[in-house]
């Protein structure tokens, strides 16, 4: 996930210094925003995970008390 979005921004950061003609300038931007996003990434996926291994675990619990 977080390789998907390193090359993403770094292919969008390509393009927009082609397009604009300003070669490394929106590379290293785009680079740079890459960071908080793939940090959100892993936060929120973390999380939705942590949430299912939590309803399992209280699923077990509550056939374990019946």
């Amino acid at each position: 996930m977080i390789l998907l979005v390193i090359l993403g921004t770094l292919l969008l950061g390509l393009a927009l210094d082609e397009a604009f003609g300003t070669r490394p300038t929106f590379l290293f931007i785009m680079l740079l925003v890459s960071i908080p996003i793939s940090t959100a990434a892993i936060f929120l996926y973390t999380r939705f995970k942590a949430k299912q291994l939590h309803g399992t675990t209280s699923k077990r619990e509550e056939e374990l008390s019946e």
